[in-house]
């Protein structure tokens, strides 16, 4: 699993992602509020089928 930090335009935003060694099957773009982190996306990729379903919030 990966995670980053980003600091822009006075907001904090956490991407990461989960990998396998064939493939990358989790991401996700959260956002901090005053309390925890939102989500802002996430993606779960299927492992039969390669394609994910997404989830978009706000």
């Amino acid at each position: 699993m990966f995670q980053f930090i980003l600091f822009l335009e006075d907001k904090v935003y956490e991407y990461g992602f989960s990998v396998r060694v064939e493939r990358v099957y989790e991401e996700w773009l959260m956002i901090l509020s005053e309390k925890d982190f939102i989500p802002s996306f996430t993606d779960y990729i299927s492992k039969h089928e390669g394609s994910g379903s997404a989830i978009a919030y706000g």
